[in-house]
């Protein structure tokens, strides 16, 4: 556990999950880091109102180990609930999916979901009258509890239902001129490559001395809404200063097509710089990271490898305990080591990071060479690491405890009509839009 602790300004932020908070109770805050920055950072189609609900249960958590009278506490109950009520019509119409399949889902998706639940129970007992102090009843949050009731009750068929593909990585082909940089925006709101070495960013002439910057969005299965705010984006030289800037405007509310065609677009002026000699940066000013540095080549190629990794890894381990015998677990992995390991890392040496606290490549092959029966049997705990490097272990062990894979991770693609909505959601309506940094 000790490389993934290790300082780095580069991968710190993708590290933090493992990193000891010194207040309260330590799994608590280990799991709220992890979640927190598994938002940040993962780069698959996620559920945005499932991870949302989650990072509410998670910060309730931590709340209760601070002492009563703690105004962290009060601020972290206040958040937890501003989210789980943002929250609880998508969970409700997640449930109300589950159980229009008729059979019952994977018992490994109802443990994930069960949590959840707990937490809407330990959040609904904050709500108390301003004026009596007493508790009362929150429609948002109880909406959750009683659709789970009626989950529970559910009149299933007899078996269970086959699972469906869980979050895709939406990857998107390396069709640009320059990279983009994950540690200056959210994650899922444009598509990244899966090679490290492959441009995003797509630059053309426009005329009038102006270029033409077009970056794929993030394709969510079904409609996404974007915030108001715009991305920045500017020119800079080989030195790293700033020529021009601008803004790239998001897609309108639409319907994503099967191609993902939706772009964020923007125009920049080259201030009579040639093409040739500037690049482009991509930049979100609201998550407070500062533009810049993508001047560093290797350390940007490392973060994008540390970003591709902690999406693929857990999207296959999440494969791997809902749907076990669909796919060889080996070639999944052994396409990961070979994505990771493009260009000049083929020559490498074996047993260095692939990125600084990361896993070394002679690892990731120690764990294909285990063959799909002893990886799976592992991935679901029902083998000990008897035989397996410290360094390998330490790969598998980071989805379990607090690194464990969120619920959304489980999320299944499911056909047939929802069923009919309780009172508690008819009242609570529709949630629109995906905005996290407002809460």
């Amino acid at each position: 556990m000790d490389r993934l602790t290790e300082d780095d300004d580069e991968t710190t932020h993708l590290t933090a999950p493992f990193a000891e908070h010194p207040t309260g109770d330590r799994e608590a805050w280990l799991r709220y880091a992890a979640v927190e920055s598994f938002d940040r950072w993962l780069q698959l189609s996620l559920d945005q109102m499932l991870v949302e609900a989650e990072r509410a249960t998670v910060q309730m958590a931590v709340a209760e180990t601070l002492p009563l009278d703690s105004v962290n506490r009060k601020s972290l109950i206040e958040q937890a609930l501003g989210r789980a009520r943002l929250a609880s019509p998508g969970v409700t119409r997640y449930l109300q999916r589950l159980m229009s399949g008729g059979a019952r889902p994977p018992a490994v998706l109802e443990n994930a979901i069960r949590p959840l639940i707990v937490g809407y129970g330990a959040l609904a007992k904050e709500v108390r009258d301003p004026r009596t102090g007493l508790s009362e009843l929150d429609s948002a949050l109880t909406a959750v509890q009683k659709t789970w009731h009626e989950f529970s009750e559910w009149p299933w068929s007899e078996g269970r239902a086959e699972p469906g593909a869980c979050a895709d990585m939406n990857p998107v082909a390396g069709a640009g001129r320059d990279l983009l940089d994950p540690r200056l925006f959210p994650a899922r709101l444009l598509s990244l490559g899966c090679d490290p070495d492959a441009p995003e960013i797509q630059i053309v002439p426009a005329g009038d001395g102006h270029v033409h910057v077009r970056v794929q969005a993030f394709r969510p299965a079904g409609e996404r809404s974007f915030d108001d705010e715009l991305l920045s984006m500017r020119l800079v030289d080989h030195d790293g200063r700033e020529v021009s800037c601008g803004v790239l405007h998001r897609p309108a509310l639409q319907r994503f097509e099967a191609d993902g065609a939706s772009a964020f677009t923007g125009e920049l002026p080259l201030m009579g710089s040639p093409l040739d000699a500037v690049r482009v940066e991509v930049y979100d000013e609201a998550a407070g990271a500062p533009p810049g540095s993508g001047n560093d080549r290797e350390a940007l190629r490392r973060v994008r490898k540390a970003v591709f990794f902690l999406g693929s890894w857990r999207k296959l381990v999440a494969d791997t305990l809902i749907q076990p015998t669909r796919f060889s677990l080996t070639e999944r992995l052994n396409g990961i080591v070979s994505a990771l390991c493009l260009g000049r890392e083929q020559s490498a040496d074996p047993d260095l990071p692939l990125w600084v606290g990361g896993p070394v490549k002679s690892e990731l092959q120690e764990l294909v060479r285990l063959g799909d029966n002893r990886l799976r049997s592992l991935l679901r705990k029902d083998a000990d690491l008897e035989g397996v490097s410290e360094g390998a272990a330490v790969v598998l062990r980071s989805t379990v405890g607090p690194g464990a894979l969120l619920v959304v991770n489980w999320r299944q693609r499911l056909r047939g009509r929802a069923v009919t909505p309780t009172e508690e959601g008819r009242k609570l309506g529709r949630a629109t839009g995906r905005d996290r940094r407002r809460l």
